[in-house]
């Protein structure tokens, strides 16, 4: 069974995002990663939706920039983890 991991950078995309799982859900393995930007690990939870913390998100452009750069070296660890086939983010 192929992967898809699912990132949404924003809140408002784990509601996109939670609709998109459920359809790919019955072919795909679906692996949530998260970070912790205002509500999206609260939303999670509601939703039921199990999740790997990638980062907490900065308040400065800087500390965005480094949060990115990081963020890439850990998608490319999580990729070979779980031999994931495919990212879906908005970052």
């Amino acid at each position: 069974m192929k992967t898809i991991a699912l990132l949404p950078a924003h809140p408002s995309q784990i509601w996109v995002l939670d609709e998109l799982s459920k359809a790919l859900s019955e072919h795909y393995k679906i692996l949530w990663f998260c970070r912790d930007k205002d509500v999206s690990i609260e939303l999670a939870r509601q939703k039921g939706i199990s999740y790997i913390l990638l980062s907490k998100a900065s308040n400065s452009f800087i500390g965005n920039g480094f949060e990115l750069f990081f963020n890439i070296f850990k998608c490319i660890y999580y990729t070979k983890k779980y031999s994931t086939n495919l990212w879906i983010t908005k970052y």
